[in-house]
């Protein structure tokens, strides 16, 4: 009775500090948030104590009348809520997570705090890829943060919801699409308004995210719903100024999912209304007959994706990226990068469709953007076919038993994974007098913690998407070899951990008191990058062999608004 008494006792003293209002500390495993108690639970890695707060719910359930709305803020809890372990993850095929891991009440935080800190610690916040339909923020699978939290900062992930439910649009007030990027913005005001009772400094909080997560952070950073919610930016492989970055017409692919739903016509409310009484998972598996019978063989599949969002009380995407850049820039620091080898990604998926690829090796028009919007079949958009073709390939016919497949991958890294469309925006965005720090890199790295070339067992040169993970977190697929890799690959986990945790701290991946080897300047007008590699090269912009691909389509997409401008018909397509 009295260790039981001693105990209640503790508890208290702990919850009454936490609750003290001159007092910002964090103190152990219980936390007083403004929602309630939380109690999470210490970690020990390789002789590092951490603590961790999971599955902390920051929505209420999206499901029901809930769902294809925004997120409503969660309700306080009088209890001590139970933050050991991961929460639900959201609806999504069954690729990486079981049915039984998966429920709409998904909306949940993961906070992971180093112990015995004596100051508030920066705060990074990571949203999750997946191509807007896959993934959580949970850290079992790929985001282990144990290297980043041994260099002093706070860790932070959330789920939002994916493919219909987080991006359906109906461009309608009920149905007004980019739910999850609402998601994701109701999280970091709650991470605004609570992390300083974890020991964290909500005046220094990036956010940052890999793929998908960095296309929504970008967005984040062009949306006046964020302001002051954070200071600084990582966008790791993801650009939402890409022809990929935005669907337009996105009740087109609605539509779609009605009708394999048995949902006939085209009447928006009866639509939303049959879609927000059936089962979660009907929806999935609606959604994943679409995943299935997708021939693009060019970029991995994305039916329900960010779109514009005017109808929304209060719209997180007014305009296409590009408008809004004309009139509104980040403002914030970024640190912004890309793989030498992105598309070879799609490497498995090509061998895998190659009814596809004999499709488009006969119909060489697909290769067009679809941000760029020519006529199908008309004079320019042959002739604009012929010329990517020629220019990637060296030839105007690939119809041929010899198939250059490297050089439809050196096509699908610069308009697919959006490294062209990245130049172009960086390159606006720096112009202007106003922008802020941009730090640019080239990831160019093989070696044994690759994560993507070991996830997918792909073999080929270079980093290709989603490689740099393996650098970053301890992952599943990573995990075996991490008490064995050569030298090589764990200084590489040392220097891509050092940059990203020194921008986090001091907003510059190499501050001039830390004696660094090699100094990352800004962009500037230089336009400098730092090429990531077993030597560390600090490049320019002008001087890289990338450059007459960007001189390429520059001469592309002038001559297409030349053409716009003048009056020239155009045919909607449904990706930006």
């Amino acid at each position: 009775m009295a260790v039981i008494k001693k105990k209640i006792v503790v508890f208290h003293i702990i919850a009454i500090i936490n609750l003290c209002e001159n007092t910002q500390a964090f103190f152990g495993d219980i936390v007083n948030t403004n929602s309630g108690l939380v109690k999470g639970k210490l970690n020990k890695f390789e002789g590092f104590y951490y603590y961790s707060f999971e599955g902390i719910p920051y929505a209420e359930n999206t499901a029901g009348e809930n769902r294809f709305k925004p997120p409503i803020p969660k309700k306080s809890w009088s209890h001590i809520l139970d933050a050991t372990r991961n929460g639900p993850v959201c609806p999504q095929m069954e690729m990486k997570y079981k049915r039984n891991q998966m429920n709409e009440d998904c909306l949940s935080l993961n906070i992971y705090v180093p112990a015995n800190i004596t100051k508030p610690l920066p705060i990074f916040v990571f949203i999750h890829g997946g191509s807007h339909f896959m993934s959580s923020g949970n850290t079992d699978l790929m985001y282990g943060p144990q290297y980043l939290l041994q260099k002093d900062i706070i860790f932070v992930t959330m789920n939002y919801r994916l493919h219909a439910f987080g991006f359906l649009s109906l461009n309608t007030e009920d149905a007004c699409g980019n739910s999850a990027l609402k998601d994701v913005i109701l999280s970091l005001q709650w991470i605004k308004q609570n992390l300083k009772y974890f020991g964290g400094d909500t005046s220094r909080i990036t956010v940052g995210g890999q793929s998908s997560g960095a296309t929504l952070t970008n967005l984040l950073t062009l949306s006046t719903n964020t302001n002051g919610l954070f200071q600084q930016a990582v966008l790791l492989s993801g650009f939402a100024f890409s022809p990929r970055g935005i669907i337009r017409h996105p009740e087109d692919k609605a539509f779609v999912l009605g009708k394999i739903l048995g949902i006939k016509g085209y009447d928006t409310t009866t639509l939303l209304n049959r879609l927000r009484k059936m089962n979660a998972f009907e929806i999935t598996d609606a959604f994943e007959q679409m995943y299935k019978t997708n021939d693009n063989i060019l970029a991995p599949y994305s039916a329900f994706i960010p779109s514009i969002d005017k109808m929304c009380a209060q719209p997180s995407v007014e305009d296409v990226p590009a408008k809004i850049l004309e009139n509104r820039i980040p403002q914030v620091p970024i640190l912004i990068g890309h793989n030498s080898n992105e598309g070879a990604f799609m490497m498995k998926t090509i061998f895998n469709h190659l009814k596809e690829l004999e499709k488009l090796k006969r119909d060489l028009e697909r290769l067009i953007p679809t941000d760029i919007q020519y006529p199908p079949g008309s004079k320019k958009a042959k002739e604009l076919a012929k010329a990517i073709t020629y220019f990637y390939f060296g030839k105007t016919n690939i119809a041929g038993d010899e198939f250059c497949l490297m050089c439809l991958i050196d096509y699908i890294t610069d308009i697919s994974y959006g490294v062209y469309s990245n130049d172009a925006w960086i390159r606006k965005y720096k112009k202007q007098s106003n922008s802020k720090n941009l730090y640019l890199h080239e990831f160019d790295f093989d070696g044994m913690l690759n994560w993507a070339k070991i996830t997918y067992g792909l073999n080929t040169t270079g980093a290709i998407h989603a490689d740099e993970l393996g650098y970053i977190f301890r992952t599943k697929s990573t995990k075996p070899f991490l008490n064995n890799i050569d030298s090589r690959s764990k200084k590489m986990l040392v220097t891509m951990t050092d940059f990203l945790t020194d921008f986090v701290k001091y907003g510059n991946p190499t501050p001039p008191h830390r004696n660094n080897d090699i100094i990352w300047p800004e962009f500037g007008k230089e336009g400098n990058f730092l090429t990531i590699n077993d030597n560390l090269r600090v490049m320019r912009r002008g001087t890289t062999v990338r450059m007459a691909k960007f001189n390429f389509w520059n001469k592309v997409y002038e001559d297409y608004f030349s053409y716009v401008n003048r009056g020239g018909k155009i045919t909607q397509k449904t990706m930006q």
